[in-house]
């Protein structure tokens, strides 16, 4: 996630403020850095999502946290299932070294799931709960800038990690045990996945970007 320091432009409060396609001297890094965050928490930087909050016409506002609550949504079928999925592979005895190499990858697919849906619950309550006056407060704190960008960032991110977990793990049962035509199969829906997830939450926020 892209921090204020990573993506200076310029300093609004004591901290930098991050106009990326404003700025022409932007590194390839500060670039990436500030497409991740925008993956992640739908803003270019943390400064970013507070001055939104600040502003006085809440139009803007309105419509990202309408967006960061819809693709954290998104998310929660996705988590559950992986959460059953899991119960169901643990309640069972692997009969097979497949199996037994799915359910590893299955566990840890499923408590990023848990975790990410958890942490979507808090997020959906931090959109609900922070207002213009408390982002004073927020600021003249690292501890809650902190706290602020985790709950931002983690449900995303543990979400991801989920989907990109599951994708290896039935890419590594697929390579050692199938046959050629699955091989290609996973690999290309695995490809799938990995560009998939970050453009759909990209596409959650875009038009929250401008």
């Amino acid at each position: 996630m892209a921090t204020p320091e990573n993506c200076t432009s310029e300093e609004a409060s004591g901290m930098p403020l991050v106009h990326p396609s404003k700025s022409r001297d932007s590194t390839t890094p500060q670039r990436f850095c500030c497409l991740l965050s925008s993956i992640l928490i739908g803003v270019p930087s943390l400064e970013s999502f507070l001055e939104i909050v600040e502003q006085e016409d809440t139009t803007k506002w309105r419509d990202l946290k309408r967006r960061l609550i819809a693709r954290t949504l998104f998310t929660w079928p996705s988590c559950v299932l992986f959460m059953m999925e899991f119960a169901v592979a643990a309640l069972s005895k692997p009969e097979s070294p497949q199996a037994a190499s799915a359910n590893v990858s299955s566990s840890i697919g499923a408590f990023c799931a848990t975790l990410s849906f958890v942490s979507g619950l808090g997020l959906v309550r931090l959109l609900h709960t922070i207002q213009p006056r408390t982002i004073k407060e927020i600021r003249s704190s690292m501890t809650k800038l902190t706290v602020i960008a985790m709950l931002l960032a983690t449900p995303s991110l543990l979400f991801i990690m989920c989907m990109y977990t599951l994708c290896i793990g039935a890419g590594r049962t697929t390579w050692l045990y199938a046959g050629p035509f699955l091989k290609v199969v996973v690999i290309v829906v695995s490809v799938g996945v990995i560009l998939f997830v970050p453009l759909a939450f990209l596409f959650f926020t875009c038009t929250a970007l401008h």
